[in-house]
């Protein structure tokens, strides 16, 4: 299958946090599923780490060295079809990096790894 993990859960994935659910680890780290993370999530640990509102443990170029590098998951980029998908989405969420994101998922017909409840206000279509 494939999936898209929210940036909280990424981090947490990376950091090895005890927050994350062990059914999440074994999703992410199956070799039989396909793993995605978003460019909004790249964008999303850039912005806040560089304003303080994100402390990463291994400062924010190792983190990204570490995504990028990863032979785990593939980088999904932001396409037409992401932003038609995200302009019709009823606005349960106003966090713009989350809204992106799970648009992308929709789009692309991709499983959603969140932890967030308010996504579950979402239908999909």
């Amino acid at each position: 299958m494939k999936y898209l993990p929210d940036t909280n859960i990424l981090l947490w994935y990376l950091d090895g946090d005890s927050r994350l659910s062990e059914s999440f680890i074994h999703t992410i780290s199956s070799e039989s599923n396909v793993i995605f993370i978003s460019i909004a999530s790249l964008w999303e640990i850039a912005i806040k780490s560089a304003i303080g509102k994100l402390e990463l443990k291994r400062g924010f170029e190792n983190t990204l060295s570490l995504i990028e590098s990863s032979d785990e998951w593939s980088i999904l980029s932001v396409t037409p079809a992401h932003l038609k998908t995200l302009y019709s989405l009823p606005f349960h969420h106003n966090d713009p990096f989350d809204r992106l994101i799970y648009a992308q998922c929709v789009a692309e017909e991709i499983e959603f790894l969140y932890t967030d409840k308010v996504f579950d206000l979402y239908r999909r279509k």
